[in-house]
């Protein structure tokens, strides 16, 4: 499978408190939702640091996504040190900025898998998106990504995986896709190579697809595919 299906689309929290409801909110109950923003600028959190592999967290980067509705919106992304003294990829929170130099945190994605990188608002002129792109570590290169479709004060957790059955049944029989799939929300498009049953991806690619996607409601579904065969 390229990826799981994605899980029935749920309500979560208007931006004006904590995204209790969000699937994703990995975090003990008792951990703070509010924070300064000294703190949080100055090293990982320890309610939302807990060590991967026995490894400790430390603060890769601290940025702003945005502003939007008025509101302005901060992230930190964690990392943690392999045994040569590199990096892995860790831990993505998005904050809401409120007042006296307080963030607010909204989300926490969880982190079994493989890595979230920074957490972006794409605005079209139908909808406005909040992602969170993250993929699997492993050989499968899986999409992990995460996408919420903004409903006046509240967003909601976007299908983007129910598309790639029907992508798998629109495919040539003698062709599938193996690796994770990134689509362009903004354009509604996306690309992959296809491979022959039975190869493994280290053998030659036999085609590429490229595709259309559209939105029904807050499922992407698949519009069109167009085959290239090689």
């Amino acid at each position: 499978m390229i990826a799981a299906r994605a899980a029935a689309l749920m309500v979560v929290s208007a931006l004006t408190s904590p995204a209790l409801a969000d699937p994703d909110f990995e975090a003990a109950a008792n951990a703070p939702r509010v924070v300064q923003a000294a703190t949080a600028r100055s090293g990982c959190l320890p309610d939302y640091a807990d060590p991967i592999a026995e490894r400790p967290c430390q603060l890769a980067r601290f940025g702003t996504v945005g502003t939007f509705d008025g509101r302005t919106f901060d992230y930190v992304r964690y990392a943690f040190t392999t045994e040569g003294g590199g990096s892995m990829g860790g831990r993505v929170l998005l904050f809401e900025r409120i007042g006296n130099n307080q963030l607010r945190i909204l989300f926490v994605p969880e982190n079994i898998g493989g890595p979230f990188s920074d957490p972006k608002f794409i605005k079209t002129p139908s909808k406005t998106l909040l992602l969170f792109p993250g993929y699997d570590t492993g050989t499968g290169n899986f999409n992990r990504e995460r996408l919420y479709v903004r409903h006046k004060r509240a967003w909601r957790l976007a299908d983007t995986a129910s598309w790639l059955d029907a992508l798998a049944k629109r495919l040539p029989k003698d062709l599938r896709a193996l690796q994770g799939i990134y689509p362009d929300y903004r354009r509604m498009t996306a690309a992959t190579p296809l491979w022959r049953p039975g190869s493994g991806k280290a053998s030659p690619e036999s085609g590429h697809a490229s595709i259309r996607l559209a939105w029904r409601g807050d499922e992407v579904v698949l519009q069109s595919v167009s085959v290239r065969r090689r």
